[in-house]
């Protein structure tokens, strides 16, 4: 497995509980183009995965499509291999 970079690392940390763009943001204090850049990385090695908001107010879907462009319309959540990436790194 590669190495985790240091906002790497936050911004799994922050993703024990499906969290927002803007709260990743809020609580890793970085800009929003390092948050994008991760995420977008997290997810290509499968250390996060994304959901989809509900549009019924039900169960939120993990969803294999997404908009990089518009990630504000996703939640994101660290995958048990996230959470090991992190032990060990």
């Amino acid at each position: 497995m590669r190495k985790l970079s240091k906002s790497e690392k936050m911004v799994i940390g922050s993703l024990i509980h499906l969290e927002s763009m803007e709260t990743l943001i809020a609580e890793t204090g970085l800009l929003y183009g390092e948050v994008r850049d991760d995420i977008t990385n997290l997810i290509s090695a499968r250390l996060i995965e994304v959901f989809e908001e509900p549009a019924d107010g039900g169960m939120h879907q993990r969803t294999s499509f997404y908009d990089l462009d518009n990630l504000n319309r996703y939640l994101f959540r660290a995958t048990v291999r996230g959470h090991v990436a992190i032990k060990e790194s």
